[in-house]
């Protein structure tokens, strides 16, 4: 069987293929297991695929961002020889991010294996996740709890699970009153209160949250991303507000929690829609600036906030 997963739920992507690799464990270990991350070689690529099994019905080949690839002709070849990988071989393609799927790799994915794009959990998908994987801890999670859960860790499923093991260690019967007690709601309202310091234009407000930010060891990138998805939230909120939606309409329509849509609508009047549409474009300007160039990351950021508060 022939695999690609992608998408921005990260937890999920990596989980989908750490459900193969184990399925691939014999009594062999993992003497059947390649993976392939640099280097990408088409002559490498099918003798790995093509190489017969030890002890084993089944060898497993995971190939890690080769569709970012500038080598055309790397990737024209394994589209073509696609069809032809051995039954006794199963290829796992990983992507960090989406392909294109006009090349004809994808196309010969599409066509001769299977292709799963695993998207971010809406907030009512991650709490009906959270409540089915407390049964893995043995314990029991009110509803309360997870919707307050979600609400301070967002659909970010690492970060969930590590707070609900932390809290299923604490007590099995998982409420909303240790949900305050044990997790940390700071960087969930840190994204409230950097906005609000854009919104303001208050530069030494805002580069102060940032510094204290990621001075606790937050991630830049995902601070990006966070940032990214509240002006997202402001979008359709204030769409929906000109368009007469109350705020519980609102809540029914997005199925946001509704404090997110409470603080959302009042950040919204300090932004007029194309000013909106213009951060959102620097942010996504600033993500990919992170990711290709060298340049440090908090230099960018830091950049950014001045720049976001003239």
């Amino acid at each position: 069987m022939i695999y690609l997963f992608f998408g921005s739920d990260r937890y999920r992507v990596n989980e989908k293929v750490r459900k193969i690799l184990n399925a691939h464990l014999g009594n062999a270990g993992d003497i059947n297991i390649s993976t392939i991350e640099s280097g990408f070689n088409f002559a490498n690529i099918k003798n790995e695929a093509e190489s017969l099994p030890f002890l084993s019905d089944k060898r497993l080949l995971v190939i890690k961002n080769m569709m970012r690839s500038k080598d055309k002709t790397l990737l024209e070849n394994t589209a073509k020889w696609l069809p032809n990988v051995p039954e006794s071989t199963d290829i796992v393609f990983v992507e960090d991010e989406a392909p294109d799927q006009r090349m004809a790799l994808y196309k010969a994915l599409v066509k001769t294996g299977k292709v799963e794009e695993l998207i971010e959990m809406k907030p009512i998908e991650a709490i009906t996740w959270l409540k089915k994987r407390a049964e893995i801890f043995e314990a029991t999670l009110d509803s309360d709890a997870a919707s307050l859960l979600q609400l301070y860790c967002g659909s970010d499923l690492a970060r969930l699970e590590t707070e609900l093991s932390k809290l299923a260690a604490y007590n099995k019967h998982i409420s909303k009153k240790n949900v305050e007690l044990l997790v940390d709601p700071g960087f969930f309202n840190t994204i409230f209160e950097l906005t609000d310091a854009l919104s303001e234009k208050r530069a030494k407000r805002a580069l102060d949250i940032l510094t204290r930010t990621l001075d606790s060891g937050e991630n830049e990138i995902y601070l990006v991303s966070m940032l990214a998805r509240q002006v997202r939230n402001l979008l359709i909120v204030k769409d929906l507000s000109d368009h007469r939606l109350s705020e519980s309409e609102i809540v029914g329509k997005t199925h946001l929690h509704p404090y997110v849509i409470k603080k959302s609508l009042s950040q919204s009047r300090n932004f007029t829609k194309n000013q909106l549409l213009a951060l959102h474009g620097s942010l996504i300007e600033l993500d990919l600036a992170m990711k290709s160039t060298s340049t440090d990351p908090r230099v960018l950021l830091q950049k950014f906030v001045a720049e976001m508060t003239i």
